[in-house]
């Protein structure tokens, strides 16, 4: 009893002068204005602003937050008595306090109001495990340990359950550590998973890494036991992501690719599909497409309209050259004849063989007999889809359906993304992006520009599908750092329509994803670029220094778990510090990193003019 009567006299600061709603006013006693406080044998920062407080009424404890304080001249009159006495301070100080929750009889916290204090409560230092508790209300089996509460050394603890299955976006400056703080989440995460289970943790856990910059795909970096795709479309040794067919011949993909419009390109490209699919489900795909080459040849050559047959002329050619760069053909011997606007051939004693009355003449052409030396079925999967492009094309100009020039446009801009298409990709059946791990890491810091956009998009979505057809028992989570790059609301790079299906996929994930198992992390210096309603889909945050002003407008409008207080220490964060809000913790809390050992850090440091004379790069 004395023990107790002693540590409340140590840590008794005041008493409650004022309510009005959620915002108590407390009179600090005059003896308790120093700025620590010696208990236990540790110093511990007395009342001030951010010092949380014990308000007690009764059995319950009434927890707060100081967000403000001020002077209010007192009103009490001391008569001096003795002439050599020093002036008093007539001044009373005022503390103004947030409530955040409340203690019950167990010592559990709980975030809310219950209780009002009542005016004259007394008001306490918040210290020890009520401190801990207050923030660490996890278990300790199911949680990591990556940083310590800010100006303590007190252990933070975050729980696995309730933030790792849950969509999180971490933001900051460069160089404010957010990269730290990513990887630091996931390294100790596998840490703590894999040595309760290894075989539950890698049979039914998945984590894909979209790595914008290259920083993740270090050997130590996270785990050791991932698969890493270092791809690059600059030259050809980087790594193929294997894929297959279906996932690549896909109407939106390639929609998305050739930057089609919805009402002309778009249907355009299902058409083309549709004919790709007809040739390699037939009996002989090779003796179908043959089949259908000539036929269409044949139309073309008796056409009446020559500068429409010879826009066809060199479609057909562009197929031979799929097939052979190298084909040609015996051009001289096909002519026109204007007055009846028919193609025609010389026959014996030169004389013209009309193909309007004698179709079957144009057999003996060498555009329509070379064809069968080649087979459609050895063609490359991309090449196969030019081919039956440039079929559907001149069947549609044939027909008058579609404008040359408008639909020629999108097989070239299909085209101008063929090499990177074939330096990405290995199309394959039945792949496995995983290979025997749980963990991939796509590096795109060596790809070009329009693919860096494409690709997470078609990556994210092809998993996202094949999660929805899991088992309940599984669980994917999506990383991206340097999220801005695909998940950007205000890129001039692109058409409004591509902007929209991009966007409205991630955002389709962030809503409904967490029923599927599906958990989206998301890493960025420049939030004000990112989707609202990403950002406010997230469920939990850890958010750096950040300084630009629209930045911090965008965190205030739609983080809703920060305090005003939280939110005006953004800007001075030191390196490594965060504040950690959400639906993980009751209240935020401003937390510090560990830092990673050099071999487990991403490869995010910046680079100094000292390192460089010292030989450390």
């Amino acid at each position: 009893m004395k023990h107790l009567l002693k540590r409340d006299s140590i840590l008794y600061v005041g008493k409650v002068c004022g309510i009005t709603g959620l915002r108590i006013w407390i009179e600090v006693a005059k003896k308790k204005n120093d700025s620590f406080l010696l208990f236990d044998g540790d110093i511990v920062r007395n009342i001030g602003i951010n010092s949380v407080v014990e308000i007690r009424k009764g059995f319950l404890s009434i927890v707060g937050i100081v967000v403000g304080e001020k002077l209010e001249e007192s009103k009490e009159i001391q008569k001096d008595t003795i002439k050599t006495q020093l002036p008093l301070d007539h001044n009373k100080r005022i503390v103004e306090v947030s409530l955040l929750g409340y203690f019950d009889e167990k010592g559990k916290f709980t975030g809310g109001t219950k209780e009002f204090p009542l005016i004259s409560s007394d008001v306490f230092i918040l210290v020890g495990d009520k401190l801990q508790n207050l923030y660490n209300a996890c278990s300790q089996d199911w949680s990591i340990s990556v940083a310590m509460l800010e100006n303590s050394e007190k252990i933070f603890r975050l729980p696995i359950d309730g933030l790792f299955n849950s969509h999180i976006a971490i933001f900051g400056n460069t160089g404010s550590g957010k990269s730290n703080t990513l990887a630091s989440l996931y390294h100790a995460l596998f840490k703590v998973l894999e040595d309760k289970n290894t075989n539950i943790f890698k049979n039914n856990t998945h984590f894909a890494i979209f790595d914008f910059n290259g920083e993740y795909g270090a050997s130590n970096c996270i785990t050791e036991k991932k698969t890493v795709y270092k791809l690059s479309t600059h030259d050809d040794h980087g790594d193929k992501i294997p894929i297959e067919a279906t996932d690549f011949l896909n109407l939106e993909f390639l929609s998305v690719l050739s930057d089609a419009t919805e009402k002309t390109q778009k249907p355009f490209l299902r058409r083309a599909l549709n004919l790709l699919d007809e040739i390699k489900k037939g009996d002989d795909p090779n003796k179908y497409f043959i089949n259908i080459f000539q036929k269409y040849l044949k139309e073309t050559l008796s056409l009446s309209d020559k500068e429409k047959a010879d826009i066809l002329l060199e479609y057909f050619i562009n197929i031979y050259s799929i097939f052979d760069y190298d084909a040609s053909f015996d051009r001289a011997v096909l002519k026109w004849q204007g007055k009846n606007q028919v193609f025609y051939i010389e026959g014996e004693n030169r004389k013209p063989i009309y193909f309007n009355s004698t179709p079957n003449a144009i057999e003996s052409l060498q555009i329509y007999t070379k064809i069968q030396n080649y087979q459609f079925s050895h063609l490359s999967l991309i090449n196969q889809l030019f081919v039956a492009l440039y079929l559907k094309l001149i069947l549609d100009i044939i027909n008058t359906r579609v404008n040359n020039e408008f639909v020629g446009y999108l097989i070239h801009r299909l085209q101008r993304h063929q090499k990177a298409i074939t330096r990405i990709f290995d199309f394959k059946e039945d792949v496995c992006l995983w290979d025997t791990n749980n963990c991939v890491v796509f590096d795109f810091n060596k790809v070009n520009l329009s693919m860096k956009k494409v690709l997470p998009l078609l990556l994210a979505k092809k998993l996202y599908e094949e999660q929805k057809k899991e088992s309940n028992d599984k669980i994917l989570n999506l990383i991206i750092d340097e999220a801005h790059n695909i998940l950007s609301k205000i890129s001039m790079r692109e058409t409004d329509s591509w902007k929209d299906y991009r966007l409205e996929t991630f955002e389709e994930i962030i809503k409904e994803g967490r029923k599927f198992g599906v958990f989206l992390t998301i890493a960025s210096q420049r939030p004000n670029d990112i989707s609202e309603t990403i950002i406010s889909q997230a469920h939990n945050y850890f958010i750096h220094r950040l300084v630009n002003e629209k930045d911090l407008l965008m965190i205030s409008n739609t983080v809703s778990y920060l305090d005003k207080i939280s939110a005006d220490s953004i800007p001075t964060l030191p390196v490594g510090t965060c504040i950690f809000g959400g639906t993980a913790t009751q209240l935020p809390v401003k937390i510090h990193f560990y830092e990673l050992p050099k071999n487990k850090q991403p490869k995010s440091h910046t680079r100094k003019y000292s390192d460089l004379f010292d030989n450390k790069f």
